[in-house]
């Protein structure tokens, strides 16, 4: 009888040159992680200590109840044991080798599985992924949606405990990954192992991902079911990828007044959240609802919740009224950013029809009004700001 798979439960710690790399993750069976961070946060290296291809300084790795690295215990599986399936951000396929052939090499390699019956399972793999016609063809004459199905079909042919994705999408065009993130999407869910993917792109985190961890410095600092990570940052990376407003403070009696929270950086959460000026410290103070939690909290807001005057607004309950100089205006499609030296600074974002009735430029004085409600405050649960 087999045993029921228990999944993956990792400590990693490793130190790389300036990287110190200490992060936990646990991922069930059908479960997909997405590790989700800036570059130079560690996402790589921590995909390749899960593989055996950087050995842990400290921690442990452990695959269905099996260890595979423990420095303290001496304990080292090395990645041809490991049972992983690693598609490469750049696949690395064999070049002399058709792609049925590539993807037979694993389980006639790990599994010492005959030619016939490594091929005949390499054609499956291959149907399943839409690829039964170009099973004869080498990697120089595929596509690259092709060359990342194949890839991903070599991965998993040899039945992996594990399969790790790094930066599966990225060397595609934007046409063609739409159609493999699709392709990907329905498959995951039908793997019974634990799947950890690192990407930089938050649309590949979100479609793809059961859970979402964001890795910056060597930590994580988030996680969580991708809405709740993108709507509810706690980093001003994580916000600058939502594209909301983020700022640390206090809130009491229905005020939130702005500045780190407890053991964060006085430097901007605003600029690294989409909303603030790089390196201008985060002052001032919002009106909030007056069911916000109290004490150290952080408050989101949608640059769309935002609306731009070139006069003062009157008056209102339950808004607060902010001026201050246009610094920036860039245009979304058919919506303009537009960043303002406010206390705090904002940035809102309106119909480009609508700059076209304001005539916004570099210094042009605006007012801003924000409704109470269209704040979300929630706890920071110390999040680094």
């Amino acid at each position: 009888m087999t045993e029921k798979s228990t999944g993956l439960d990792a400590r990693i710690g490793v130190d790389l040159g300036t990287l110190r790399l200490d992060a936990a993750l646990t991922v069930a069976p059908r479960r997909t992680l997405a590790v989700l961070g800036p570059n130079g946060a560690g996402k790589t290296t921590l995909l390749r200590a899960l593989a055996g291809l950087v050995p842990l300084r400290h921690g442990q790795i452990t695959l269905d109840g099996t260890v595979l690295d423990e420095p303290a215990s001496g304990r080292y599986v090395p990645p041809e044991r490991r049972d992983a399936g690693y598609v490469f951000q750049d696949y690395l396929l064999f070049p002399h080798l058709s792609a049925v052939d590539n993807v037979a090499f694993g389980p006639r390699v790990r599994h010492r599985t005959r030619r016939g019956p490594a091929r005949a399972a390499a054609l499956e793999w291959l149907a399943r992924l839409g690829l039964a016609e170009f099973a004869h063809l080498r990697p120089a004459a595929l596509s690259g949606g092709q060359a990342q199905r194949v890839a991903l079909a070599r991965a998993l042919a040899p039945g992996p405990g594990m399969l790790l994705l790094d930066e599966p999408l990225s060397a595609l065009d934007a046409g063609t990954r739409l159609e493999v993130r699709a392709e990907i999407r329905a498959l995951l869910p039908t793997l019974d192992v634990p799947v950890v993917m690192v990407t930089h792109d938050p649309v590949d985190a979100l479609t793809l991902a059961d859970e979402v961890a964001v890795l910056e410095g060597g930590r994580v600092v988030q996680r969580g079911e991708p809405a709740e990570v993108i709507t509810r940052p706690r980093t001003p990376y994580v916000a600058r990828l939502a594209g909301l407003n983020l700022y640390p403070g206090t809130a009491a009696n229905g005020t939130v007044t702005l500045g780190p929270t407890a053991g964060g950086d006085p430097r901007t959460a605003g600029a690294g959240g989409g909303g603030g000026l790089p390196g201008a410290p985060v002052h001032g103070a919002l009106r909030v609802a007056p069911n916000a939690p109290p004490g150290a909290v952080l408050v989101a807001l949608r640059p769309a919740e935002v609306g731009v005057h070139l006069r003062e607004p009157p008056p209102e309950t339950r808004v607060n009224v902010l001026t201050g100089p246009v610094v920036s205006v860039e245009a979304l499609g058919d919506q303009v950013r537009v960043l303002v030296a406010s206390t705090p600074a904002v940035r809102a974002e309106i119909p480009a029809a609508r700059l076209g009735l304001l005539r916004l430029v570099r210094g042009t004085p605006v007012w801003l009004t924000v409704h109470e409600d269209a704040l979300d405050v929630y706890p920071s649960d110390g999040a680094t700001m």
